[in-house]
């Protein structure tokens, strides 16, 4: 479903879209081979032990090497279900400014300012507003009239974002002190 109005002279957005599993599923993978799977990894790691310990009660490398795999598979596969179990299904409304977002699909609604974002990604024919909980909202390409109207609501996506002083750090964590 298009965009049912684009004002973004006056600095806003409204936009009406359903989103799709798939489209959930493929984000969460990009997002896994881009950093999922270093957070993954430790929490395996964590498990390895306490995991070997009631699995195998001799303590040699062989069966802390299948704790390794056994827990990496169960956090992975858990991980990757949860935002499948998190979709909503129904269509969803998003209006977008200059001091954020807000969306309702149903009865369920939810606002961020935009120092309560991330990051803002374009890629795959989707805007994904990741919020600095790691939650992101999956922004399909048909939620917007034409690819010129997506690429310039991603244009000022990015542009309000900036400008609201969020610095992501390198260690990947986030601060909303004002950039210098």
């Amino acid at each position: 479903m298009a965009a049912t109005a684009d004002d973004a002279t006056s600095g806003s957005y409204v936009l009406r879209y359903r989103s799709s599993r798939a489209e959930v599923w493929r984000w969460y993978w990009r997002s896994w081979k881009r950093k999922f799977w270093k957070l993954h990894a430790l929490w395996a790691v964590v498990m390895v032990w306490p995991l070997s310990r009631m699995l195998f009660p001799i303590a040699s490398p062989a069966p802390m090497l299948l704790s390794l795999l056994i827990s990496m598979t169960l956090v992975v596969c858990v991980m990757a279900c949860v935002p499948q179990v998190l979709f909503k299904r129904g269509e969803r409304l998003l209006k977008v400014d200059a001091h954020g977002w807000y969306s309702e699909i149903g009865n369920a609604s939810g606002s961020r300012s935009w120092r309560e974002v991330a990051s803002i990604q374009g890629s795959g024919g989707t805007v994904a507003i990741v919020g600095t909980n790691g939650h992101a909202m999956i922004v399909p390409r048909r939620a917007f009239s034409d690819a010129v109207h997506q690429e310039r609501f991603l244009s000022h996506v990015l542009a309000w974002h900036a400008a609201a002083g969020v610095k992501v750090l390198p260690d990947g964590l986030i601060s909303a002190n004002k950039v210098d």
